[in-house]
């Protein structure tokens, strides 16, 4: 039987909600060889699904307790698609600069709108979080965003007073941006932005 590698490979991507550079082992890899594609090679899965290479593949399976890097071939959004998602997360969660977040907000924008980006990438390109304030938030403290931002506090008020037909046409953009690096949408068909 034919298999769909793009398919196969979107559907892997959503369901185990997988990122860019994520790390594998060994056991993790079989488990989704198991699941998603038991017919198939394992060394074709590694390599066609998650993007591991021939030697890494070997190097995990000969050292069950190392991992792998993973999906360093997909596309990461670029800077004008990553301010289009910012304005989106600006909107769905009425974001001011300075305004404190803390973790389990921080986690719920990033699994709405991260897509395939790593999680620091996401902290640091739409929330500006810097690595030191992410590993921060990440052991319970409440950190301020947008700081660094060239977005004004006038342009935060601006996007977020936005009539609904702009946040509609801005929420198509942010789609089709998702669908562009093989990002689940299932999240942004669902987002209420007003």
């Amino acid at each position: 039987q034919d298999i769909d590698f793009c398919e196969l490979r979107k559907i892997v991507i959503e369901k185990e909600e997988l990122h860019y550079s994520d790390k594998i082992d060994y056991k993790k890899l079989q488990q989704l060889h198991k699941k998603y594609a038991p017919t198939m090679r394992e060394s074709d899965f590694a390599r066609k699904i998650l993007d591991i290479s021939e030697y890494c593949f070997c190097n995990i399976k000969a050292k069950r307790n190392q991992s792998t890097t993973i999906l360093l071939e997909e596309q990461l959004p670029m800077s004008k698609q990553l301010e289009k998602i910012q304005e989106c997360v600006i909107i769905k969660y009425n974001l001011s600069k300075g305004q404190a977040i803390n973790h389990a907000k921080f986690k719920k924008m990033y699994k709405t709108f991260g897509g395939i980006m790593p999680e620091d990438m996401f902290a640091k390109e739409i929330l500006y979080i810097s690595e030191q304030d992410l590993n921060a938030l990440k052991s319970g403290k409440n950190i301020n965003i947008l700081l660094g931002t060239n977005i004004t506090a006038e342009k935060i008020e601006i996007i977020k007073n936005s009539s609904d037909e702009k946040k509609d046409k801005l929420l198509e953009k942010v789609k089709i941006i998702f669908e562009c690096y093989i990002s689940s949408d299932k999240n942004v068909n669902t987002l209420k932005m007003y």
